[in-house]
Parts: structure tokens; sequence; C-alpha cells
């Protein structure tokens, strides 16, 4: 029998959100916090990455920590699997209040907090490459009608030119004083 299998928990959650996922994934133990079997691979990857994480954790009740513990993992899923821009403000900010709690439980998560930091930065970025996006747009759009008008005035001038007869036709280089070919005086 595996070392998991037989951690397997007795606890009973009577009456709670549990219920349900009792029926489809047993809960195992890692390092002394009880979870679902569904969340050992991230749990082992968090504390073989970050082995202090749960160094200092001072909770007792076995509820207690299995919560604390699944709030941290739903947490990781989160920042791991919507893309950073797609984050709203709110998200970010409920993220940052269960970093707090947790740290506050003894977990040690200077290293997620780096994360959020992270995800604050690019998102931060984002906006401010958005809002620059706009303002060039604006800008090129405003050109664009200004370049317009131009070449509207550029067409009207070459069929103005084009429509122009030059004064200097043949009747017009003779003036009133010279007769041409016809012997009669042409008159401008």
């Amino acid at each position: 029998m595996s070392k998991i299998a037989e951690s397997k928990s007795t606890l009973s959650h009577h009456g709670t959100a549990y219920d349900e996922d009792l029926d489809n994934d047993e809960i195992v133990n890692i390092k002394g916090f009880w979870i679902f079997r569904s969340k050992l691979g991230l749990a082992k990857r968090v504390f073989e990455k970050h082995p202090e994480t749960a160094t200092k954790f001072c909770l007792k009740s076995e509820f207690a920590k299995e919560t604390y513990l699944t709030a941290l993992l739903d947490l990781i899923d989160m920042m791991n699997m919507l893309p950073q821009q797609s984050l709203f403000e709110a998200e970010l900010k409920e993220a940052e209040n269960t970093i707090f709690d947790l740290e506050a439980a003894g977990f040690k998560l200077d290293w997620l907090k780096r994360k959020l930091e992270e995800i604050h930065d690019t998102k931060k970025k984002a906006k401010n490459r958005t809002a620059r996006m706009r303002e060039l747009d604006r800008k090129i759009q405003k050109h664009l009608e200004e370049l317009s008008v131009l070449q509207e005035e550029m067409k009207k001038e070459q069929f103005e030119a084009m429509c122009d007869k030059p004064e200097y036709y043949l009747d017009s280089l003779c003036s009133n004083e010279v007769t041409c070919d016809s012997s009669e005086p042409i008159n401008k």
C-alpha cells in the first residue's frame, strides 16, 4: 500500500461544500495537511520549490489547515490558469487579501507575493500600452482626416489647372493694335 493511500483521511466534513468532493476525491496527507488527491501534485510542487512555505504555519485544527492549504492551492491555480491580462483589479485585490490571510496563519509566501507583483506590473504595462495605442490611433485618425482634406484640395487644384485656358493662345498673342492674318484687330 502506498504511503499516500496509508495517509487517507478519516476526517469528515458534514454539511460543508466538501461533501460533493468527498464522493469523488479521497483526502490525502502531505506535510501534515489533509487535502484532496486532485490537489496533491500542485501541493508537492509548492513544497518542493518553496520548502519554507509551511515551516511557520501555526494553526492546529485539521479543518483549518486543510482550508488554508486549499485556499493557497486555489489561489495558485487561479494565478497560473488565467492570462495575466484577464485578471481584473477585484481579482488581484482578492488575491492580495488571500495572501495576507495566509501569511497571518503562518505561511511564508514572499515568492507568491513577487509573482502577484509581476502580474500587477504586467497588467499596468498592458493598460498603459493600450492607452498609448488608443492615443496613437486617435492621432493617426486626425492626421488621416487632415490628409484627406489636403488630397481634396489637391484634386480641386489639379482640376482647375486642367480647366484653365491659357490666355496666350494664338489669337491672344496679337495685341489690340496688332492685326493678325485676317486684318481685323483682335479684342481681348
